[in-house]
């Protein structure tokens, strides 16, 4: 505070003085600062030094022409510490929080009666004593107790993991439903093998039923002949029914019912697909409109479209790879009448 003062007395001192006196001054300072920098000795600077130094830049437009003692960096340095010190200390303050009361005895046994004896969560435990005993606990505690009176079960593997490892002998089947002009809808079935993303088989009809489920699934297995999958993906849709499970036991096939459209992503993404290429392009007269529509897009999907899920390859080459010609005339062939294109090599070239 003392070299603070005296610096802003000589300011004050200076305001009425005359401006040749002041650069006399000026001058005779500089001359004894350069001699004192040719002695080439390094100052000692304490905290204050430095706080008037950084105050002062701040100040003058030419502080770093006038810096003498220390290098500008050295400046800056000593600025960018002095913030990071000040925000520290404001952000480190501690605020007092007040403690909660502790729970009695008797109700935490009683929480840790209900964690033995039912299957009860935090939130309705939370509820049964705020509604049944008016006793206030937070959720978090009892979180706690039940952590301690109910140890962790045993994770398995995941269904991520499960796919991976299984992805070669697993098929997904899926339904989606398609609006035709006259205000119909149509009911589409297909079966996905995921592996290779291609389309074993598909049907439609107006109104499906479980009988017509099972004849769709025995179709598919009868053309895999003795190769059928090890696990069949399917939701919880009504149309699957009981026969359609025992056909696929019957085949030595594991039925995997989904619990959501994620589990079974990739036939959710074959519909997504399909209707954004090709149906969302049209205005479905009715069944006979469709099956063309699908007969055409379905071989196009599966031997000639690549796929980013199996690192742009086709599927239906993943397992019998096609060797196509190389060099040639590029030729255009035209899908629903133009509406997908695709191009190759001509054979003939």
């Amino acid at each position: 505070m003392n070299k603070l003062a005296y610096v802003l007395g000589g300011v004050l001192r200076d305001l009425t003085r005359d401006h040749a006196a002041l650069i006399g001054e000026n001058a005779f300072i500089r001359a004894q600062l350069q001699a004192y920098k040719a002695q080439r000795k390094r100052p000692r600077l304490d905290a204050a030094d430095r706080f008037l130094l950084t105050f002062l830049s701040m100040l003058v437009p030419r502080w770093r022409e006038l810096l003498v003692v220390v290098r500008p960096e050295t400046l800056v340095g000593w600025a960018n510490e002095g913030f990071r010190k000040f925000w520290t200390r404001l952000s480190q303050r501690k605020r007092k929080k007040p403690r909660g009361r502790r729970l009695a005895p008797e109700t935490i046994e009683l929480i840790r009666e209900w964690a033995r004896e039912t299957n009860w969560g935090s939130k309705r435990i939370v509820g049964e004593l705020l509604s049944k005993l008016s006793i206030r606990v937070h959720k978090r505690t009892v979180q706690k107790i039940l952590r301690e009176e109910r140890p962790r079960r045993p994770r398995g593997q995941t269904w991520t993991t499960f796919l991976r490892n299984e992805i070669s002998v697993t098929w997904a089947c899926d339904f989606f439903t398609v609006p035709t002009w006259f205000h119909g809808q149509v009911f589409v079935l297909l079966f996905v093998k995921l592996g290779t993303r291609e389309v074993l088989h598909w049907n439609l009809t107006y109104h499906p039923t479980g009988e017509w489920t099972a004849q769709q699934l025995k179709n598919v297995l009868a053309w895999c002949g003795k190769d059928p999958p090890r696990f069949l993906l399917r939701d919880r849709d009504s149309n699957y029914g009981k026969i359609f499970d025992e056909i696929a036991k019957g085949a030595g096939t594991e039925v995997c019912v989904t619990s959501s459209p994620l589990e079974n992503a990739i036939a959710e993404r074959f519909v997504r697909t399909v209707r954004r290429e090709a149906l969302d392009h049209f205005v479905v007269i009715g069944e006979r409109h469709l099956r063309w529509i699908l007969g055409e897009f379905i071989p196009h999907f599966n031997g000639r479209r690549p796929h980013q899920g199996i690192t742009q390859q086709i599927p239906a080459e993943v397992e019998n790879p096609v060797q196509r010609p190389t060099h040639g005339r590029v030729v255009r062939r035209d899908v629903l009448n133009g509406l997908i294109k695709e191009y190759s090599y001509s054979r003939a070239a």
